[in-house]
């Protein structure tokens, strides 16, 4: 699942409360779907359409 966030957002998912993941309005990314549902649920992101594969910017020498 792929999401854009909305406004900047810790997360700490319930399977391992050990860890926080930080993130930043505007980034836009993968996310696990169960992170993803909860993020868009909470109005904290919203689902994206995944990039097409080999999409990948290349860096200029």
């Amino acid at each position: 699942m792929h999401v854009r966030i909305l406004r900047d957002r810790n997360w700490t998912p319930p399977e391992d409360r050990r860890m926080t993941v930080a993130y930043k309005a505007g980034w836009k990314g993968p996310v696990k779907r169960a992170w993803g549902q909860q993020l868009v649920k909470d109005g904290d992101a919203v689902e994206i359409s995944a990039p097409a594969r080999g999409a990948v910017a290349k860096a200029k020498p």
